[in-house]
């Protein structure tokens, strides 16, 4: 199950068979060539099945025409981030990027998502017997934006 909540409410399926849901703006910013920014959406995920992740894409159009991208595409929203959404833009293009308030920015979907199992060899004496180890850290987000690692 996944509920969002959507402070514009602006975000849509934009047809019946759309795989993601436009993310839009919530402020009028100009994006420089070159440079990246962060553009909030007013988008939060407030319940989601722990197996499933946010990606966050670029549009295609925006891409084609202006050259307006998601920088680390797909962005991934893990599963336990209340945060709101935010998308982080890089214009590659030569021209300022105009975006105004409610101008979809990126798209958003949701995948499946399935955790590793690491296969540790324990060796005592003479014997080796392989032990297959979880891969998860009992730890409690604290952000989004590179707040799980460096």
């Amino acid at each position: 199950m996944i509920k969002i909540r959507d402070n514009l409410e602006k975000s849509f399926y934009e047809t019946k068979e759309s795989a993601c849901f436009d993310l839009r703006s919530t402020k009028d910013v100009v994006l420089q060539p070159h440079p990246r920014i962060l553009v909030s959406t007013g988008v939060y995920i407030d319940e989601i099945d722990s197996n499933l992740a946010g990606h966050i894409y670029s549009k295609s159009g925006i891409a084609f025409k202006h050259g307006v991208v998601v920088l680390n595409a797909p962005g991934i929203i893990d599963a336990d981030y209340k945060g709101e959404i935010k998308v982080l833009l890089m214009n590659h293009s030569e021209e300022d990027y105009v975006i105004k308030r409610g101008d979809a920015v990126a798209q958003m979907g949701f995948v499946k998502m399935y955790k590793a199992i690491k296969n540790v060899i324990e060796i005592d004496g003479c014997f080796a017997r392989q032990v297959k180890t979880p891969m998860i850290k009992n730890v409690e987000r604290k952000g989004g934006f590179g707040s799980t690692g460096k």
